[in-house]
């Protein structure tokens, strides 16, 4: 039973390729200046409890 799990499945191609996938989205964080789109927003986006008493959430997590 222990060879079972010596080759590598589909479930570890598919982690993998997902891996990869984050260093696309990592380089564009870098290029965007959050801090000034922030400001942005902050002029335009009001943080206003809900109906139902709960804080807003804020424009950029």
């Amino acid at each position: 039973m222990t060879d079972r799990f010596t080759t590598k499945g589909f479930a570890d191609y598919i982690i993998e390729q997902r891996g990869h996938a984050n260093t696309f989205l990592d380089r564009i964080d870098a290029l965007i200046d959050w801090k000034r789109i922030d400001r942005v927003l902050g002029k335009h986006y009001r943080k206003t409890a809900g109906a139902d008493g709960r804080p807003a959430y804020p424009a950029l997590p």
